[in-house]
């Protein structure tokens, strides 16, 4: 159940966030990271707002008649609203920070990365489209993942699965010891499960070389191999 809709914003009870546009005669509901989730057929009565989708409704009334009708829960609500909104903000300033400090020690390695056989080295982040762009425009390419006979997997130029990770690339920051900030593209394609939007591998340092996946739209960091 949905408790604001204010500025094209939305938060649930569980102080989830999200932003929501008209589209087409429906609501569409996105999460913070612009994908699409939830869709509704809306209607406007009064002061209220009836969502409906699959049959089922659900009412949003405006902060106003929330207020009215009772004060003391509209302002238990309001204070949550406002401290999951500072938690947020502070979240997004620890992540802008450590962004920064990775980028500047991407730009710090770029002399030691050619040095170890790189092509280049991007100084920041960018989306996989733009990666390969900016590989092919200084001759070479996003590293390619393959399988070999014996079931391991080599990245080209870097090493393989598990290995040790190359010592002229930055370590990828974490949070809490555990989750990795940071990751670099590799020039493979995984099997995702949206055909518009196809999931990439991507790797990364965990202490040594760990691989995974992510979305063409995100943003990693670039080296390219000849």
């Amino acid at each position: 159940m949905f408790e604001f809709l204010k500025e094209g914003k939305i938060l649930n009870e569980r102080g989830q966030e999200g932003r929501w546009s008209a589209e087409n005669g429906r609501l569409i509901i996105r999460d913070d990271k612009g994908q699409e989730g939830l869709a509704y057929a809306y209607q406007i009565s009064g002061s209220t707002l009836i969502l409906t989708s699959d049959g089922q409704s659900v009412k949003l009334i405006t902060q106003e008649a929330a207020r009215k009708a009772d004060p003391e829960k509209f302002e238990r609500g309001a204070k949550e609203y406002e401290r999951k909104a500072k938690e947020k903000a502070n979240e997004k300033a620890k992540l802008k920070a450590a962004e920064e400090k990775f980028v500047a020690e991407l730009i710090a390695a770029e002399k030691s990365a050619k040095a170890a056989g790189f092509i280049a080295l991007a100084p920041g982040l960018m989306n996989w489209s733009d990666a390969k762009a900016y590989c092919a425009s200084k001759g070479g390419r996003l590293p390619l993942i393959r399988r070999t006979d014996n079931n391991r997997e080599i990245i080209d130029g870097i090493g393989s699965y598990l290995g040790p990770w190359p010592s002229a690339l930055p370590k990828c920051d974490y949070i809490a010891d555990y989750d990795v900030l940071f990751h670099f593209w590799s020039g493979t394609e995984a099997d995702g499960y949206n055909e518009k939007m196809p999931d990439v591998l991507i790797f990364y340092e965990r202490g040594d070389i760990q691989i995974s996946d992510d979305r063409e739209t995100g943003t990693n960091a670039v080296v390219c191999v000849p």
